[in-house]
């Protein structure tokens, strides 16, 4: 009579036992293939970005602005910074989104004043086409790619400068942007309110000049009021329209914002800007005041930095650990700093 063979149970428990072996050796390598790829295409997304910000400016003779501030004389009730779309919505007709640049209607303030219905939404005509989810703006190494129910987010941020003069927007120079003037110099970098800045501007040279990043999408939800509870990645501090920005203030914050990214369409500091006051990834948190100034980070999940669009369309993976003082003038149009990357 034939015996049948069989597996033991400890046969069976040494496989596996070999097999989970085999399988924790895989997954991180399959981990960083996969991060490797994501990085490559966002850096993909980044310089079909530059591109794009080139055609404009040989279009329209300058860069795209980080938003627009001007009235609305149908309602002078809408207030002047509302006119602000972004220097992404800008951008659509550069980057093959025609269909969405159709259907936005850029004569019309972004959002409205306290006549609207509902009081400071989206005007009507563009709530759909704002609510779009537009794969290029979205870096595919994020673990969101959506904040707001009605909103398309986006990753990728336009540079205002180094920070210095409180991370400012907004040109105190400009009788529109900043009717009652201000403390504050005008921002040192590409983008800021009602900017026109060309190429030959950029007196750092191309190569030499941030004009985009990337950050992270926040989580959503209910506002945050323990610091304990905020993850700085996923949220940022929100100071008040009274409040001054300054260390103590931030550090002294109890209002935690989650909807960090949750708009494209949007060009204020919680949605399409950033500086580089902090280092990338800097454990601190954004600090922003109502909408502008702020302290913002570029930010991302990739491993150990950031990608960062230069002026001359190239691209850079910048390391956690830049020196600081590098990386805020690489964040200068005309700041006559030597930069010296590794």
């Amino acid at each position: 009579m034939l015996r049948k063979r069989a597996f033991t149970l400890i046969e069976l428990l040494v496989v596996i036992a070999i097999i989970g072996l085999l399988m924790a050796l895989l997954l991180p390598a399959v981990q960083r293939v996969r991060e490797a790829a994501n990085r490559m295409r966002c850096q993909n997304h980044l310089r079909q970005l530059g591109i794009a910000l080139h055609n404009h400016e040989q279009s329209m003779g300058a860069f795209p602005s980080a938003y627009w501030v001007r009235p609305w004389p149908p309602d002078p009730a809408v207030p002047a910074g509302h006119y602000r779309w972004s220097t992404l919505a800008l951008l659509t007709p550069y980057l093959e989104q025609t269909n969405v640049y159709n259907a936005l209607d850029l004569n019309v303030p972004l959002f409205g004043g306290p006549n609207q219905n509902p009081p400071y939404s989206i005007f009507p005509q563009n709530r759909a086409t704002v609510a779009l989810v537009v794969p290029i703006f979205l870096c595919p190494s994020d673990m969101y790619k959506q904040v707001l129910p009605d909103r398309g987010a986006a990753n990728y941020v336009a540079c205002v400068g180094s920070g210095v003069n409180g991370g400012q927007a907004i040109d105190p120079g400009d009788p529109v942007a900043a009717p009652t003037g201000g403390n504050w110099a005008p921002p040192d970098g590409v983008f800021y309110a009602n900017s026109a800045v060309r190429i030959s501007d950029i007196f750092d040279g191309t190569s030499n000049t941030v004009l985009m990043s990337e950050t992270l999408l926040g989580s959503g939800g209910p506002d945050i009021t323990d610091r304990s509870q905020a993850d700085p990645r996923v949220t940022y501090i929100s100071l008040g329209v009274s409040q001054t920005l300054s260390v103590a203030g931030c550090q002294s914050a109890t209002l935690f914002r989650t909807n960090r990214q949750s708009t494209w369409a949007d060009g204020a500091y919680p949605t399409a800007l950033y500086n580089h006051w902090f280092p990338p990834n800097t454990p601190e948190f954004d600090c922003l005041r109502h909408s502008n100034p702020a302290w913002k980070a570029a930010r991302s999940r990739h491993t150990g930095g950031v990608n960062v669009l230069m002026g001359d369309c190239s691209m850079r993976f910048i390391r956690n650990s830049v020196d600081l003082t590098t990386w805020r003038a690489l964040a200068t149009r005309a700041g006559g700093e030597v930069v010296s990357l590794p």
